[in-house]
């Protein structure tokens, strides 16, 4: 007679081996088993499987117990959960583990949608942040993109003997006249970029680098020129018209595009400074009321140019008779500073509050660094002065002179078909574009150089 068997262990009894394709699972047979039952299998019982294999994609590890259990196991006593475990059948098990991995499918494809739309959303934000810079009817007056003109140029180099690339910082804007073009050259000497333009006496770049104001002061026109497209996106005066009415100068000097997207206009023949904003060709506004005499901010003799200050104010040259006038961005009167020894001063700028910088456009020419005058004063005080009357040094009709970030300065020396650079520590020139009073139109030569700008 066999042994009756023993008491199951704690834990799920072993479940039969075999599961039925439809419906409930038999009832195991009543009687005692021929020989012991099997203990319980390690781990939960393997789960039966029909059909086709399930796609390895849709397996993930066991979660832990905690995890997995439902609503209605928490609403069970510790008594039931600890306790003898309900016993379940493998159908119900298939069922649930299905259920469980349909629901972890269901939670992945949640999370991929807020990814996806989080995606979406920050490609829309880009879009829009970099789409909608082209409001501003004005050029950029940001932090300035990469230009033609901010490139190195390649092959040789075209600078003057002994002269130091390390002189100059940046790319350098000239306005050849006499050759009827813009050029920019690095401090190596390589041509980078030019542009045909008809007798250009002054060129300017605005704080961008992207766009050019070229004076002809010849053809009484200002205008302003994009740097990559080449184009004339704006200019005010009619070419070889000259008036003092609406859209019209006479003989201007220079133009500046200002921080505020304002065009600054020295109109010399009208002794008068004009606010130009495009597209519109009516003035913004003006400072002189007609008389060409010294009595700034009313009147001015013979205004030869408005260079822009750092703090919005303007540097005005007077030149018939000399003067340096300082006017606040509200076009009030600051300092005025009497040239009594120049016959032609041309291009005074400030370098630093209160230090002016300015030639005398003659032959020997002088380019002369001062302290604007103070109070009821008129006479500035001379800071240093280049006024050499031979040799390789001397100047011809220089035009311009900038300060540079070292306390070199650069130099358009017109009628020497040169630019240059001297130290003032040595008087020596340490940098040269362009072969003395020698003009010419290829690579390294220059004709008339009016004007010379710094790419920003």
């Amino acid at each position: 007679m066999a042994e009756p068997p023993e008491e199951p262990p704690e834990g799920p009894p072993e479940e039969p081996p075999e599961e039925p394709a439809e419906g409930p699972p038999e009832e195991p047979p009543e009687g005692p088993h021929e020989g012991p039952p099997e203990g319980p299998p390690e781990g939960p019982p393997e789960e039966p499987h029909e059909g086709p294999p399930e796609e390895p994609s849709d397996w993930l590890p066991e979660e832990e117990p905690w995890d997995r259990l439902s609503e209605q196991q928490w609403d069970e006593s510790p008594d039931e959960r600890w306790g003898e475990p309900e016993i379940h059948s493998p159908a119900e098990l298939a069922q649930r583990r299905a259920e469980e991995r349909a629901a972890r499918r269901r939670v992945g494809r949640q999370r991929l949608l807020v990814l996806l739309a989080g995606v979406i959303a920050l490609v829309v934000i880009i879009v829009l942040v970099t789409g909608s810079g082209g409001g501003s009817p004005t050029p950029s007056n940001t932090v300035p993109a990469v230009t033609k003109a901010a490139g190195t140029g390649s092959g040789p180099g075209h600078l003057g003997a002994g002269s130091d690339a390390a002189a100059v910082p940046t790319n350098i804007l000239i306005a050849d006249r006499n050759n009827n073009r813009l050029v920019v050259v690095s401090p190596l000497g390589r041509v980078v970029w030019s542009s045909a333009e008809l007798s250009p006496s002054d060129a300017y770049f605005s704080s961008s680098g992207r766009s050019i104001v070229v004076t002809q002061h010849l053809n009484a026109v200002v205008l302003l020129r994009g740097v990559d497209s080449g184009r004339i996106d704006y200019s005010y005066g009619h070419a070889n018209i000259p008036g003092s009415g609406d859209d019209r100068l006479r003989d201007p000097q220079t133009g500046h595009l200002t921080v505020t997207g304002q065009i600054v206009i020295a109109d010399l023949g009208n002794c008068r400074i004009l606010f130009v904003r495009k597209p519109s060709h009516v003035p913004v506004s003006h400072l002189g009321n007609g008389p060409c005499v010294h009595g700034p901010p009313t009147s001015f003799a013979e205004p030869d140019a408005a260079f822009p200050t750092s703090d919005g104010g303007l540097v005005v040259t007077e030149r018939n008779p000399g003067w340096i006038d300082v006017l606040s961005k509200t076009g009030t009167l600051i300092s005025q500073t009497r040239l009594a020894t120049f016959s032609q001063p041309y291009d005074a700028n400030e370098f630093a509050p209160g230090k002016l910088i300015v030639t005398d456009r003659t032959h020997p020419g002088t380019v002369e660094e001062l302290s604007a005058a103070t109070g009821s004063a008129t006479a500035g005080k001379v800071i240093w002065s280049y006024s050499p009357k031979s040799g390789a040094g001397e100047l011809k009709d220089p035009t311009l002179a900038i300060v540079l970030a070292d306390g070199d300065v650069l130099v358009a020396d017109s009628l020497n078909d040169r630019v240059i650079v001297i130290d003032p520590k040595t008087d020596k020139i340490v940098w040269q574009y362009g072969h003395t009073a020698t003009p010419g139109s290829t690579a390294g030569y220059l004709h008339t150089p009016e004007s010379v700008d710094l790419l920003p």
